[in-house]
This record gives C-alpha cells, structure tokens and sequence, in this order.
C-alpha cells in the first residue's frame, strides 16, 4: 500500500514538473488578469448598473441583482445604477486586500453542483499523495513545502474591494421641496422598519447561548453577529441619503 501511495505522489510531482516546464518561452502565456466577483443589490431592485474605472467601463450588471466579475487595482471604481427615472452614482475606493475579511474577497457562491468522475478521481489522488507526504515527510517540512507551493502558485493582487452596499436609487428631480422631504422621510422610515423586522426575525429564531444558571446575561455570539450585520446594512443605506438629497433637482411644473 505504501508503494502504492508513493507511485501516486510521485506521479502528482511529475505532473507538477511537467506544467513548470513546458511553458515556451518564445510563446510566454498570455498575462491573466485578475478579477474580483462583486454583488450588485439596488433598491428597488431590477436596475441595470455598469462599473468603470477612469471612465472607461470594465463591468456591466444587466438587471439587479447580479454578480459583476471587476478587474483589480489600486484606482476607485464608480458604480452607476438606474431603473426609468431612479438612478445613483458611488464611487469606491480599492483597500490592500488583507484588509478585506476573507469572506469578502471570495466570489458568491454560486448553485451547487455534483462532483464529476474525473473530479473525484482527483480528490482521491490528491488525498493519497497528502497521506505518502505526512508518512515520508515531518509535518514541519510539510508546512515549509506547502506554504512555498502556495506563494508560488498564487499571488493574490495587492488590492481589492469591500463587499458593496445595497445601493439606492431614487427620482432626481421633484415637483416640489415638500415633495422631495416626504420622499426621503418616507425612505428613511421604510429602511429601518425593514432593520426591524429583521431583527425581529434574528430574535424568533435565535435560540440561548449554552450558560451557567448564575449568568445574568447570555447572548448567542452567532445572534449578535446577525443583528451586527443588520445594523450595518442599515447604516449604509442611511448614509447614501444625504448625498442623494443634494443631488435633487427641484423642478416646479
């Protein structure tokens, strides 16, 4: 069996060899440029939204929501949304990728699929050659090998974007100044009853944190994750409408 496990270890490095070595060097592969999935929400929803940067258009959403595939880089990108006479323009700045949560860098998942044959004859070889590695190998010098596979494998662009707000849209004129006050009260007051129920939502289902009878309080931390989340949301919605506001036409009929 352990010769077995060899064969299938040695197998995996010659392949690995062989995809380092059979690059041509008069035909270089072509530079691939890497990208980073963003989910674009409106509200309302079933606006169509563009991405560019520089002003040149690098992403396109046809109908909200949807997943834009964006190129990175250190320039800011300006998300443009409309939907009939609703639109919104933002703008946002590129951070140094470690400072992005982990689950934000990674695209949204997208429908679940069943492993092919070949997939899972994969998984299986991989999975012996990590066991002949462990058995041939110390687990320090395994730790010393994988880290240099993964550096020299991947190299994570330097730059990347936070995960991006619901965006909103809304009328850029109005009749009236009275008009224009009653729309955006009536959004604010929309939004956090939305925060509300959400929270009330996260409460009816949330269940006690394992506690000791003594503790006074006991939060779930997965509950207060839920209602940071939340709040979250909600402030970054709030915060897009002053810069709505200032935006607004008041155009008398």
């Amino acid at each position: 069996m352990r010769a077995v496990v060899l064969l299938a270890a040695l197998a995996i490095a010659v392949a690995l060899a062989s995809c380092a070595t059979n690059v041509s060097v008069s035909n270089p592969p072509s530079p691939v440029v890497p990208t980073q999935a963003l989910l674009l929400r409106t509200d309302p929803a079933g606006a169509s939204c563009y991405i560019s940067r520089d002003g040149v258009v690098v992403a396109s959403v046809d109908v909200t929501p949807g997943i834009a595939s964006v190129p990175r880089g250190k320039e800011p990108i300006e998300v443009v949304c409309r939907k009939g006479d609703l639109e919104q323009r933002m703008t946002f700045a590129a951070v140094v990728a470690h400072d992005v949560p982990v689950e934000e860098r990674v695209a949204p998942e997208g429908p679940k699929r069943e492993r092919s044959a070949g997939e899972l004859a994969a998984g299986i070889a991989a999975d012996l050659a990590w066991q002949s590695l462990v058995v041939f190998f110390p687990p320090a010098a395994i730790g010393v090998m994988a880290a240099g596979f993964a550096v020299a494998a991947t190299a994570e662009p330097t730059y990347a974007f936070r995960k991006l707000p619901r965006v909103l849209l809304a009328p850029a004129a109005f009749d009236s100044e009275s008009a224009c006050e009653e729309y955006f009260a009536s959004l604010k007051g929309r939004l956090e009853a939305e925060a509300d129920a959400q929270h009330a939502r996260v409460g009816e289902t949330c269940h006690p944190w394992p506690c000791n009878a003594s503790d006074s309080d006991c939060p779930n931390p997965l509950c207060v994750a839920q209602r940071a989340r939340v709040d979250a949301e909600l402030l970054s919605q709030l915060d897009q409408i002053p810069g709505l506001r200032a935006r607004v036409r008041i155009s008398p009929p």
